[in-house]
């Protein structure tokens, strides 16, 4: 069984600077979920020059996907291939409702999630950049 969000929990979102995709196809893995995302123009928590862009909104820290699975509301961030990376995370809610206040805290309230990504992006960065620079002709 899919369940689609239901306009008040998208209202909910959108009501606080956050950006909301249309749903999947109901035929898609992720059948009616949707993308969730920060747009630069809203404050709160966010990855130092990480830039993204959906449509033609430009976010400024990863994405969550909300979508319902097996009689739970999951978010899920990964940006890890194919493995989670560090950060990465799925949660799983009874409610609709503990899914979308577990959105606004990951993006809005305690930074701890996007700290641990950060981290992460930087140590990637600074591996890049060694690498690079060892290996300059």
């Amino acid at each position: 069984m899919s369940k689609a969000l239901e306009q008040i929990h998208r209202e909910r979102l959108e009501n606080v600077g956050l950006f909301v995709s249309e749903p999947y196809p109901e035929n898609h893995v992720l059948s009616l979920g949707v993308i969730v995302g920060k747009p630069t123009s809203t404050r709160g928590n966010s990855i130092e020059n990480f830039k993204y862009g959906y449509e033609d909104i430009d976010m400024d820290a990863p994405d969550v996907t909300l979508f319902f699975h097996d009689g739970y509301w999951i978010v899920m961030a990964q940006e890890g291939v194919p493995e989670p990376g560090p950060g990465d995370f799925t949660n799983r809610w009874n409610t609709v409702e503990e899914a979308v206040e577990d959105i606004i805290d990951f993006f809005l309230g305690d930074p701890t999630r996007m700290k641990i990504k950060e981290k992460a992006r930087l140590e990637v960065r600074a591996r890049i950049a060694k690498w690079k620079e060892e290996n300059q002709s």
